[in-house]
């Protein structure tokens, strides 16, 4: 155990301890550096720095010290060498001492014994007596005087008297040598004044005031205060007012400090992103924009996305007309909503073509078609007969929108439908012909998500008198997609990282101390609110819906920044703009440009960088610009046919007529989250989102967080050697036969699966439904007419309307119980149906006895794994059977 100098150190305490280094240089002295204690406790093991002394016994060995034990006297002592080749002075003792510290110390032989000081003794009616005794009698206590200190004592030779002794513990596990902290310096004393008496009531200016007054009448009676101009007031009321600014930084860090009573939005916001849950800024809007344009703009002629603004017509109107404007009067403003566009293609550029402005329906010859509900596939005009080649240039990934431009009654524009405007993304281009009329045609194909969401009508015959075939609806291509936000760029000569040099300490005399360079925290606040967050669009998306959905959660703030190397020269700009925003930097490497971007209560932007863990740090003289748009909110939701102006940067295009409006209304933008929302569910965010499977169920609640799943069932199943989570998937009617659903499902699964898990996607195990009814009508009533409404209540289809029969895929879920008590009610509410009897009511695949069993008890059992079906066709009976008998009405 290391042991501290005792009795031979001297009555001066020193911060420093050079002496040891000097006698360890001196090549002729020696001093105890520390003594062990061996596990007997009766053994001893004295190291030494400096030169080992050659002959020391057990005469040179005293030990003082002790309460309850003391006079402990050595045995023997000889050196021992160790097997790390250290060599150290071994010491037996005669005894094991107490729990306090004792002092080993090395005398010349010659010396004078040590002799310990006896217990203190009492004089007790005339007899001495040792301590204690009891209070009966009358005590008169006297206490010898301690021997000589050991600095008296004559020390052996080549022994440096300074480090002669040590002081140790026989007792290691003693509670006091937990409490040996080194004491440095100076003691200051007792002569100090007293500490003053501190009101720690005083918060705020006046009680801080009235404070320091109270102070100085008792520090400086003969000083009293004559008017506010008075020297001492004002330093007195400037000492009061920074006490009351750093009182007020002491309650803010406290109330900041916990998400209950936090106030301010930053703070809230890391709060809650601690338990999982991510206070969003807003969210920007998006819609589809068309170029009406009778001049094509391709190859070098096409247009830079960069350079393109859109614009809704502002209030105040004065020179402004809708189609292609100067750039420089497209500046977002209080009444002016500006969009830019997104790049789909991927290489900066749109290409604008005469023939994609105004695309004509083919019908084969036909009038009065309709594009039925749902449909995936149209027909289109490729250009003239007689025009010879092929006029669309459309292909997979473009994006059309079909759009309703006549009343199908009346023939006039303004009778169009405009809830009937629909966009839709291709996924497959086929040239053909015409046959008939050699018509150069297009066929076109778009996915299941963008199916199709109304009947849209073709072509109509107007009311009388007119009574004439009118075009309904057209497409419309040249289809650009934007979203909200104004793109600005601002510079501050304030934005660059500063460095303070600290001085190093003095290691030695007559040493060079380093200087160090210590990088200061960079402070950046952009100059405009109202910071353009939103999702990065997902241009591999084979539908044009997703490509307007976001997340305001997931959004991130449009912030780039431009940095300039730390230089003595000009200042250099990168041009590259690779500082990019992120929600958070727990994800960052250390090398990564990322920065976060914090919104205060006013909704400035404060940029925070990293630390060389999570995030680069920027160092010293680098230099920054900023690239940001402006633009977020509900604000950006402008309703159909407002964005009618177009700007084009650097460039001209005299006698070019160009067309914009937007037939859609933009959609998406979200105003920032209140911070009294984040506090309410904050804490009920953690461990909302499921990222590890352990339970049957979690597999379960995983796979069905797709969706395009409308439910999912899992089971784990002994296999002999462990368990298999077999994973059933019900998908939703809409995505068809989607055959990358399961194994892309596996693929999720397969990251949160518990070890020792295997996975297996299995198909639904589906039960075909039985069901007869005899329905009576009421006399007023087609018989006909009532049998359809109640086979298609009973169907498995989308019913006008949008509403779904009671045996639609998307209504039945795995486990669900069928009850006849439902069915009757449904058809029963049918106008009229008078009477309605269930004859038949069960499972196809239970026998005659099971069915009536069911129908008996009222309800059809669906095991957890199993989810019913009934398509009522003839031509597939394995998926269930209706059957109806209709009677009455006329």
């Amino acid at each position: 155990m290391n042991a501290r100098q005792c009795s031979s150190q001297g009555p001066e305490s020193c911060a420093t301890d050079d002496r040891r280094e000097t006698v360890r240089r001196s090549g002729h002295l020696a001093g105890i550096d520390y003594v062990e204690v061996y596990p007997d406790r009766l053994n001893l093991c004295v190291h030494f720095f400096g030169s080992l002394p050659t002959s020391l016994g057990p005469d040179n060995v005293v030990i003082e010290g002790g309460e309850r034990i003391r006079g402990i006297r050595v045995l023997r002592a000889e050196f021992d060498r160790h097997d790390d080749g250290d060599t150290c002075l071994r010491v037996t003792v005669d005894r094991v001492g107490d729990f306090s510290r004792y002092c080993i110390c090395l005398v010349a032989v010659d010396a004078p014994p040590a002799t310990c000081p006896p217990p203190p003794s009492c004089e007790i009616d005339g007899s001495t007596v040792p301590m204690p005794v009891d209070d009966k009698h009358s005590v008169r206590c006297s206490f010898d005087p301690l021997p000589p200190s050991p600095m008296t004592r004559p020390v052996p030779a080549g022994i440096d008297p300074r480090y002669a002794c040590a002081d140790f513990s026989f007792r290691i596990d003693c509670p006091s040598d937990l409490d040996c902290a080194e004491q440095c310096g100076c003691d200051e004393g007792d002569d100090m004044p007293p500490a003053p008496a501190i009101d720690y009531l005083a918060r705020d200016f006046t009680s801080f005031k009235r404070l320091m007054l109270d102070r100085m009448s008792a520090t400086m009676p003969a000083w009293r205060e004559q008017h506010l101009p008075d020297i001492g007031i004002t330093l007195v009321e400037l000492f009061a007012y920074a006490a009351d600014q750093y009182s007020y930084t002491l309650d803010a860090v406290a109330t900041e400090a916990y998400l209950g009573t936090a106030q301010h939005r930053i703070s809230i916001r890391r709060h809650a992103r601690l338990l999982d849950y991510r206070l969003h800024e807003g969210c920007n809007a998006r819609t589809w924009i068309t170029l009406d344009t009778r001049q094509d703009l391709v190859g070098d002629n096409a247009l830079l996305l960069a350079d393109l603004r859109f614009a809704t017509m502002p209030a105040q109107s004065t020179g402004m007309v809708a189609g292609l404007v100067d750039f420089e009067q497209l500046t977002a403003s209080a009444d002016m909503v500006i969009f830019e566009p997104i790049d789909l293609r991927g290489d900066g550029k749109v290409e604008l073509y005469a023939a994609h402005s105004l695309i004509h329906f083919h019908t084969w010859g036909n009038r009065g078609c309709c594009l039925p509900k749902g449909a995936t596939r149209a027909t289109l005009r490729n250009g003239e007969k007689d025009t010879g080649g092929q006029a669309l240039q459309l292909k997979a990934g473009d994006v059309l929108i079909l759009e309703e431009i006549s009343g199908a009654d009346s023939g006039r524009p303004a009778d169009a439908d405009r809830r009937k405007r629909h966009a839709v993304r291709l996924i497959r281009t086929e040239l053909s012909v015409d046959p008939l009329d050699d018509t150069p045609l297009l066929e076109v194909a778009w996915g299941r998500v963008d199916a199709l969401p109304f009947s849209l009508c073709l072509s109509a015959r107007t009311a009388a008198p007119d009574c004439q075939w009118v075009e309904v609806a057209v497409v419309r291509g040249n289809v650009v997609l934007v979203d909200h936000g104004e793109t600005v760029y601002e510079q501050d000569d304030s934005w660059v990282v500063g460095s303070e040099s600290m001085q190093g300490c003095c290691e030695c005399d007559g040493s060079v101390a380093d200087m160090l360079s210590v990088v200061l925290p960079l402070s950046m606040t952009l100059g405009r609110g109202g910071i353009t967050h939103g999702e990065k669009a997902a241009v591999n998306s084979l539908d044009a819906q997703g490509l307007l959905q976001q997340d305001p959660r997931d959004a991130v703030p449009q912030i780039m920044l431009d940095m300039a190397p730390a230089s003595t020269a000009a200042t250099v700009w990168n041009d590259r703009y690779d500082w990019l925003a992120v929600p958070d930097l727990l994800a960052s490497m250390a090398s990564d440009l990322h920065l976060v971007a914090e919104f205060d209560d006013d909704g400035w932007a404060r940029l925070r960088f990293g630390d060389d863990q999570s995030g680069r740090r920027p160092t010293p003289g680098e230099r920054f610009r900023a690239r940001y748009r402006v633009g977020n909110g509900r604000i950006g939701n402008v309703g159909a046919d407002a964005i009618v102006m177009m700007g084009v940067r650097g460039r001209s295009f005299p006698g070019l007529e160009l067309g914009v409006r937007n037939p859609l209304a933009a959609r998406g933008g979200t105003d920032p989250e209140p911070v009294a929302d984040a506090k309410r569910f904050a804490p009920h965010a953690y461990g909302r989102k499921a990222e590890r499977a352990i339970v049957a169920g979690d597999y379960a609640d995983i796979a069905a967080a797709d969706a395009r799943l409308d439910g999912a069932h899992a089971e784990l199943v002994w296999t002999g050697s462990g368990y298999e989570a077999v994973v059933a998937l019900d998908p939703l009617a809409a995505g068809g036969q989607d055959t990358a659903l399961p194994e892309q499902t596996l693929s999720v699964l397969e990251v949160v699966r518990r070890i020792g898990h295997d996975l297996r996607c299995v198909p639904v195990h589906e039960v075909p439904l039985i069901l007869a009814l005899d329905v009576c009508v009421l006399p007023d009533y087609l018989r006909a007419e009532v049998s359809v409404a109640v086979s298609d209540m009973l169907s498995s289809r989308r019913l006008a309307g949008g509403t779904l029969g009671l045996f639609h895929p998307d209504r039945l879920s795995f486990g669900q119980d069928i009850y006849v008590s439902t069915l009757v009610a449904a058809v029963q509410a049918l106008e009229g149906v008078a009477h309605v009897r269930v004859t038949r009511f069960g499972r196809a695949d239970a026998d005659t006895t099971g069915a009536a069993a069911s129908l008996d008890q009222g309800v059809i059992a669906i095991a957890c794994d199993e989810i019913p079906v009934l398509d009522a066709d003839v031509n597939f009976p394995e998926r269930g059977t209706l059957a109806l008998s209709v009677e009455g009405g006329r």
